[in-house]
C-alpha cells in the first residue's frame, strides 16, 4: 500500500511522541527509584492518542482498569488465595463488570492486572497495587505532558484533516459512482476501497467533534450541521452506488445526459472547494456554479412528464428518479455546507 508523505510526517510524528513519553516516565521513575519503573514507561504506549483529549480519555481508562484490577486481586488474594479457583473467579469477575459499567478496553487490562497481583505478588498484593497506581498514574501524567505541552496536538488540526480526507474521498467515489452509472461498468474493487477508507475516517471524526467543541479555538464550522450533512451526503452517494450496481443497461437517463454530467461536475468541484476552504482555513466560500447546475438539472427534469412511460421499464424509470434525487440532495447538502461555513 502507498503511504503519501503527509501521512509518513504524521505516523513518525506520532511514534516519535510515544517514544518521547515512555523515555521520560522511564527515566523519572527510576530517579523517583519505583520498584518496577517498566509499567510508568508501559502506560506511554498503551495510551498515547493523536491528541489530548483521546490521550486523557485512554488513560483514565487505564487508571479505571488498573484500581479495579489490584483491588479485586488483593481482595480476593486475601480471602480465598492465590489458586486457580480465585484467579478464575476474579479475572471473570472484574471482566464483567467492567464490560457491564461501559469502561471500554478497561477490561482488558482489569484482567490482565487482576491475575498479576494473584500470581505474582500474592504475598504483598496491597503494596503492590499501590506502586502499581503510582507507576500508572506516572506514565499517564508523562503522556499527557508530551500531548499537552512538548508536541500540542489540538483536536481542531485533526478533525480538519479527518474532514478533509473525507470530503477528497467522497469526491473519488462519487464520482465513480457517477462513471459506472453512465457507463454501465460497476468497478467494484475501486468503490470498495473508498468505502472502507471513508467508513473508517467518519468513525475517526466522530471521535474528534466533541473534543473539538471543548477547545473552542481554530474551529472553522458554525455549528454542528457539518457533521450531520457529511453523513448525510455519505448515505446519499452509498445509495447511488446500489443503483448503479443495478442499473447496467439503463438507458432512461441519456435525455438528460448534459444537466446530468454538469451537475456531477459542479458537484465534483464543489468538494474540491470545501476542501480547500478547510486546508487553508478560508474565511468563507461560495458555490454559485452548483446552485445553477441544480436549477437547470430541476427546470430539465420536469420533461420526464412528458415521457411515454411505456418505452421504459418501470423499474428503469424508478431507478433513474431515485438517482437523480440522490444526486440533487448531495448538491443541496453541499450548498448548505458552504453556506454554514465560516472561520472564527
Amino acid at each position: 500500500m502507498r503511504v503519501s508523505r503527509e501521512n509518513l510526517i504524521t505516523l513518525g510524528k506520532y511514534a516519535l511522541k510515544m517514544g518521547l513519553a515512555a523515555t521520560l516516565a522511564a527515566v523519572v521513575a527510576e530517579r523517583l527509584h519505583l520498584k518496577y519503573p517498566i509499567y510508568a514507561m508501559i502506560a506511554p504506549i498503551i495510551i498515547m492518542g493523536t491528541t489530548r483529549g483521546s490521550t486523557w480519555v485512554a488513560g483514565i481508562n487505564r487508571i479505571k482498569g488498573t484500581i479495579i484490577g489490584i483491588i479485586a486481586g488483593a481482595i480476593f488474594e486475601s480471602l480465598f488465595g492465590s489458586n486457580p479457583f480465585s484467579l478464575l473467579a476474579a479475572t471473570t469477575l472484574v471482566i464483567f463488570l467492567c464490560r457491564y459499567w461501559g469502561l471500554g478496553e478497561a477490561y482488558r487490562l482489569a484482567g490482565y492486572v487482576t491475575a498479576i497481583v494473584l500470581l505474582e505478588h500474592s504475598d504483598q498484593p496491597w503494596l503492590y497495587a499501590w506502586g502499581r497506581f503510582l507507576e500508572t498514574l506516572l506514565g499517564i501524567a508523562m503522556a499527557l505532558l508530551v500531548n499537552t505541552y512538548l508536541w500540542p496536538s489540538p483536536a481542531t488540526e485533526s478533525l480538519s484533516k479527518s474532514l478533509t480526507q473525507i470530503l477528497t474521498d467522497m469526491e473519488k467515489l462519487y464520482q465513480i459512482v457517477f462513471n459506472c452509472y453512465i457507463t454501465g461498468e460497476y468497478q467494484e474493487k475501486a468503490i470498495n476501497e473508498l468505502r472502507t477508507n471513508i467508513i473508517s475516517s467518519l468513525r475517526e471524526e466522530e471521535k474528534l467533534w466533541p473534543e473539538a467543541r471543548q477547545e473552542q479555538s481554530g474551529l472553522c464550522w458554525v455549528d454542528e450541521s457539518w457533521e450531520f450533512l457529511i453523513r448525510r451526503i455519505w448515505a446519499h452517494i452509498s445509495t447511488m452506488s446500489n443503483i448503479a450496481l443495478d442499473s447496467q443497461g439503463n438507458t432512461f437517463w441519456q435525455g438528460l445526459a448534459p444537466q446530468l454530467t454538469e451537475l456531477a461536475q459542479a458537484t465534483s468541484t464543489s468538494f474540491g472547494k470545501l476542501v480547500k476552504a478547510v486546508t487553508h482555513k478560508q474565511s468563507s466560500i461560495r458555490l454559485p456554479d452548483l446552485e445553477q447546475a441544480c436549477y437547470a438539472a430541476d427546470k430539465q427534469i420536469e420533461s420526464l412528464q412528458n415521457v411515454e412511460s411505456h418505452n421504459y421499464p418501470i423499474g428503469e424509470m424508478l431507478r433513474f428518479a431515485s438517482f437523480f434525487y440522490n444526486m440533487a440532495s448531495i448538491a443541496r447538502d453541499l450548498l448548505r455546507m458552504g453556506d454554514r461555513y465560516t472561520k472564527k
